[in-house]
């Protein structure tokens, strides 16, 4: 499975800084469970709670980045400096960044005046890892049940929005990939077969007397 990215801002996707000096932390969600995404062209998605569990079971050693940028290592799972919790609401985090200016000028003080607000990981599928469906509207609708991998959670300065074109073409494709793939194991679902009309009292009728 090809490594997909989400990025996260708005109503209860908060990174916050909390804490005086080197004890700093930097916590918050992000990712939140049964919330569905805006529209990216005919799709859209939400993340089944459990989503990260087996992931996280199997000992991921997950990085928090800046930007996705391997250059800003802000902490680490395996080394205790990263904390990731599932819960009810979704991914939460906590970590002990470096102690230096360089890190609270660069993260940790426009975390603070809000000027850095979103949120990010990237992750891979399972191979069973994904649902689709079609809702009423015509939409289909994505359900992310399982990780295979998590590599990274982060802030990030641009969440990029799902209806401007780059967070559509930042998504977009993934999801064009899935949906294919699952179209392809389950052409039922994408082509129904068209229900014929039950037959009505007088088409019964007409079938007895013509049996006569």
């Amino acid at each position: 499975m090809q490594p997909e990215r989400r990025f996260i801002s708005g109503e209860g996707v908060e990174l916050r800084v909390e804490g005086e000096g080197p004890a700093r932390k930097i916590a918050g969600y992000v990712a939140l469970y049964n919330r569905f995404s805006p529209v990216y062209g005919k799709f859209r998605e939400r993340i089944a709670p459990g989503f990260f569990d087996d992931a996280m079971s199997a000992g991921a050693d997950v990085r928090l980045l800046f930007n996705h940028d391997p250059n800003f290592v802000l902490g680490r799972t395996t080394s205790g400096t990263l904390r990731l919790r599932s819960d009810d609401v979704g991914l939460f985090m906590e970590a002990d960044p470096p102690a230096s200016d360089f890190v609270r000028g660069l993260v940790l003080e426009p975390l603070e005046r809000r000027d850095i607000s979103g949120a990010s990981f990237s992750f891979t599928l399972a191979p069973d890892g994904d649902k689709w469906s079609k809702a009423a509207d015509g939409v289909w609708e994505r359900t992310l049940t399982k990780a295979a991998e998590l590599f990274d959670v982060g802030p990030v300065t641009f969440p990029w929005y799902p209806d401007t074109s780059v967070g559509m073409r930042a998504t977009l494709p993934a999801l064009e990939e899935s949906f294919k793939r699952w179209a392809e194991a389950h052409p039922e679902e994408v082509n129904p077969p068209a229900e014929l009309d039950k037959p009505t009292e007088m088409d019964e009728a007409r079938l007895r007397l013509a049996a006569l």
